[in-house]
């Protein structure tokens, strides 16, 4: 295809956020601490993840498989998702209130649930600012999956205009 198709693809984007950091930091040795977002390679292996399952579905030919490979997609998508929320609440509250990866977790769990007790609080508008991502993602986006995986989520056929009589 096109180029940037290519470019532009989620994919290439994520390889850039995590390659060029690490060839900076090996070029540049006064760079060393810079921050490289290694976990959002979760993404890359759940795409990959997803390629594999597809063509397996496609060898096998199995038309009773394909709800468990959906299944199975949207449970990587909970894990990726997850993941990338503890991870980055964790390295963005180091310079708050320095919370452990447990913490984390136990906070992205109680905002995904929508529980919000409030006794772990981001301190600094860079965490503040993902929660809020977070929280839209947790509303809008995970709603969506169950009905994708039913078929509800797929558009209307339409139907053959009819000519008024």
């Amino acid at each position: 295809g096109n180029v940037w198709e290519q470019v532009l693809r989620v994919p290439f984007i994520l390889e850039m956020i995590s390659a060029v950091p690490f060839v900076i930091t090996v070029i540049l040795p006064s760079l060393r601490n810079l921050f490289i977002p290694v976990f959002l390679n979760c993404w890359l292996a759940k795409h990959a993840l997803e390629n594999m399952i597809n063509d397996l579905h496609r060898a096998i030919q199995r038309t009773h498989s394909a709800m468990f490979n959906q299944v199975l997609i949207l449970i990587c998508t909970l894990v990726c998702l997850m993941f990338t929320c503890i991870c980055g609440i964790q390295h963005l509250e180091r310079a708050g209130n320095n919370l452990t990866l447990f913490d984390s977790l136990y906070f992205c769990v109680v905002t995904f649930s929508t529980v919000g007790f409030g006794d772990v609080t981001p301190q600094i508008w860079p965490s503040q600012l993902l929660v809020v991502i977070m929280i839209c993602v947790a509303l809008i986006v995970l709603p969506i999956q169950p009905c994708l995986l039913s078929g509800r989520g797929k558009p209307p056929v339409s139907l053959p205009a009819t000519q008024p009589v």
